[in-house]
């Protein structure tokens, strides 16, 4: 990815940002684009950063549970 194109997806997730926060007291936004030299991470986020902070950590708790699942549990769909 070039640098021009890096400044391109963080524009995109800025302007979605903006537009979202007329909705919402906070907000933060992550994506990833997967290369053949490697994933790039982008995000951002808007309002209370304390509010963005325990949400990310209340995710996160909430994905624990999932991810001690037995990986072969046929209920478990598997990245194709």
């Amino acid at each position: 990815m070039t640098p021009d194109e890096a400044k391109e997806k963080l524009a995109l997730l800025r302007s979605a940002l903006i537009r979202l926060s007329e909705h919402f007291d906070s907000l933060q936004i992550f994506g990833t684009v997967v290369e053949e030299e490697g994933t790039h991470a982008f995000n951002n986020g808007v309002g209370n950063w304390y509010a963005r902070r325990g949400q990310v950590e209340e995710w996160l708790d909430q994905q624990e549970p999932l991810d001690r699942r037995d990986p072969d549990d046929p209920g478990i769909s598997k990245p194709s």
